[in-house]
């Protein structure tokens, strides 16, 4: 199967929903008011646009209160989906948790896969990324 078509599939099949539940509780998806916060970020530069287009699509930006800190709530989670999650992965959510706040948004960054190279755990605890590994569904 080509990568990209496999990384796809991946993607879809990971239920990133579902697997944030580990860290979120009451997910939704962005409303429409949450959304105008980052478009009022960019059109009053504190993002740049290149980060406004790096900021991860609707369906891997989730909103909740944190399973940790219940009294954080509104806490937004980007989330970045690979097979095997590498440096680039978790350098990527980083990057676009911390977009999130420069628009003033509580947020973590997330990365999911079916693996995470060592060098990724390291970095991810560097950076404060959360990890979740799904490993798929065991055979029969």
């Amino acid at each position: 199967m080509d990568a990209k078509l496999e990384g796809w599939r991946f993607a879809t099949e990971f239920n990133a929903r579902w697997r944030m539940a580990e860290l979120l509780r009451g997910i939704q998806p962005p409303r429409t008011d949450q959304i105008d916060a980052i478009v009022d970020a960019l059109e009053a530069g504190k993002i740049r646009q290149e980060e406004w287009e790096t900021l991860p699509k609707p369906e891997r930006l989730f909103v909740g209160r944190s399973r940790r800190d219940p009294a954080r709530r509104g806490m937004y989670a980007a989330l970045e989906i690979s097979i095997v999650v590498d440096t680039k992965d978790v350098r990527r959510a980083a990057d676009r948790a911390e977009t999130l706040r420069k628009c003033g948004l509580d947020a973590i960054a997330v990365v999911g896969g079916r693996e995470v190279t060592a060098v990724a755990k390291d970095l991810a605890a560097e950076r404060a990324v959360e990890v979740l590994v799904d490993r798929g569904e065991p055979e029969e």
